[in-house]
């Protein structure tokens, strides 16, 4: 039985690491700004340093739309929304890089409230 285990993951994993290194799902310019942009969103917040977040907390990521075509304009912003399970409140992030070989830079960062009251964070 572990045999038959052993070899159904052999032959299932260099299927399923394939499909992470094919292609990615758009060919925006923007998606590895985006990418840089959570990376730094995740730097600040092991650190300590992300307004609102405590580096302990869980939840969930996402990103506003970003352009799926045309030359990237800069200064290019990304704003990250979060919702975590510990509260009833929703956090938003917007990082923004001046030019291409600019730092991302937390530019504003607040809680939205669940009765609709919008709290801005002071970035440091």
């Amino acid at each position: 039985m572990h045999k038959n285990i052993y070899r159904l993951v052999l032959v299932i994993l260099p299927f399923f690491l394939s499909s992470c290194a094919g292609p990615r799902f758009t060919d925006s310019p923007y998606e590895p700004l985006t990418m840089e942009a959570i990376k730094q969103f995740y730097t600040l917040k092991a650190s300590g340093k992300l307004p609102g977040l405590s580096k302990d907390e869980h939840g969930n990521v996402q990103t506003e739309a970003i352009p799926t075509s045309g030359p990237i304009t800069y200064p290019v912003s990304v704003v990250l929304h979060v919702t975590t399970a510990s509260n009833h409140a929703d956090y938003g992030y917007i990082f923004t890089k001046a030019g291409q070989s600019s730092e991302w830079r937390l530019t504003r960062a607040w809680q939205q409230q669940v009765d609709g009251k919008s709290v801005d964070f002071k970035i440091q």
